[in-house]
């Protein structure tokens, strides 16, 4: 069993995360898609607690596309 098949759910919050941060940001989901899964894999690493994970990637994954787009302009 995978972590996916475990909670389905937390893999439909992530896509919703992943959709969303395009969205904001105009970047295409896949590129939106490799950084989050970055940022959640960094997060996921030594994290006791596994609640907020996806809060906290995205935030962190917004802040990284924010960081990209300033040093393009």
């Amino acid at each position: 069993m995978t972590d996916r098949d475990a909670n389905p759910d937390e893999d439909q919050r992530q896509q919703h995360a992943i959709a969303e941060l395009a969205g904001q940001s105009g970047q295409p989901e896949d590129v939106v898609a490799e950084v989050y899964r970055t940022k959640l894999a960094q997060l996921s690493e030594g994290a006791s607690v596994q609640d907020f994970l996806i809060l906290l990637a995205a935030r962190r994954t917004r802040e990284a596309l924010l960081d990209a787009a300033q040093a393009r302009a």
